[in-house]
């Protein structure tokens, strides 16, 4: 039987608590996204490299994108017009 090391279960922990963050809608979306990269980035989970790494793919790239276009439509209220 594997043993559990601590790794593990920081990264359980780190889930969690990103899963509850994220239903709850407690923080941010966004805000709750770049927060698990800073502590697992700062746990030494993931190297620096890493954990920016994923911003190199465009699905990333194009989801800010639609964060950006949403906000703009949310804040110009085109279904006012």
């Amino acid at each position: 039987m594997p043993t559990i090391d601590a790794h593990i279960i920081l990264v359980t922990f780190i889930l969690g608590t990103a899963l509850v963050l994220l239903i709850s809608e407690k923080v941010a979306v966004d805000k709750t996204a770049i927060g698990i990269m800073v502590v697992l980035a700062l746990t030494n989970i993931l190297t620096p490299t890493e954990t920016v790494a994923g911003f190199a793919n465009p699905a990333v790239v194009t989801v800010a994108a639609m964060f950006l276009l949403s906000r703009g439509l949310i804040r110009t209220e085109p279904s006012t017009l």
